[in-house]
């Protein structure tokens, strides 16, 4: 089975981790338990939410295209705003962590004022998301391996849409016959 995604994924990944790693000027990495952590300093990301759709009825529109093959002219589409929820993280351990230009918490504070630079922006429109909001910057430091590492958050929440279309045909002509109504006609394409 060949099911289509209702987003993708993909698009909407890598638009945020170039955003994020060209914002805090290192590596940025999708957190997973069980991949290797990249050297300090670095940028983490996680989905904690979404897609959270904005409404549970689903848009559903329809359009009608002859052009199209035989069997495919007619167009079902469903579509709903959504919003996912990314966790970003800065980590950053000495000499960097004692700089407050270099803490994690100014590497964040630069990465959210980033978000809304016109170039940003359009790279976040060509993958169909938005920023929706940011909340605040926290600071979650903590001590690793008997070493101070300077930690800091944000949560933003972006704007999507999930949307799947599929196609049919359509009947070109219908022959209706009625000797009670008094019809006997050929409807449609003759």
């Amino acid at each position: 089975m060949n099911l289509a995604d209702p987003i993708s994924l993909l698009a909407f990944e890598d638009a945020v981790q170039e955003w994020f790693q060209e914002a805090i000027e290192t590596q940025a990495i999708w957190a997973v338990q069980s991949a290797p952590r990249p050297q300090y300093p670095y940028g983490s990301l996680r989905i904690i939410s979404g897609p959270v759709p904005a409404s549970p009825a689903f848009e559903q529109k329809t359009e009608t295209d002859l052009t199209r093959p035989l069997g495919q002219e007619v167009e079902f589409q469903t579509r709903v705003p959504c919003t996912f929820v990314v966790s970003c993280q800065a980590h950053v351990t000495r000499p960097d962590g004692n700089n407050p230009s270099f803490y994690a918490r100014a590497l964040i504070s630069r990465a959210t004022a980033r978000l809304y630079l016109p170039s940003v922006q359009e790279r976040f429109r060509a993958a169909n998301i938005a920023v929706q909001r940011t909340g605040p910057v926290t600071d979650i430091s903590a001590i690793v391996n008997d070493g101070h590492v300077s930690r800091a958050g944000v949560d933003v929440t972006f704007n999507a849409a999930l949307g799947l279309s599929e196609y049919t045909g359509y009947i070109a002509k219908v022959a209706a016959s009625s000797t009670e109504l008094g019809i006997d006609q050929v409807f449609g394409d003759v």
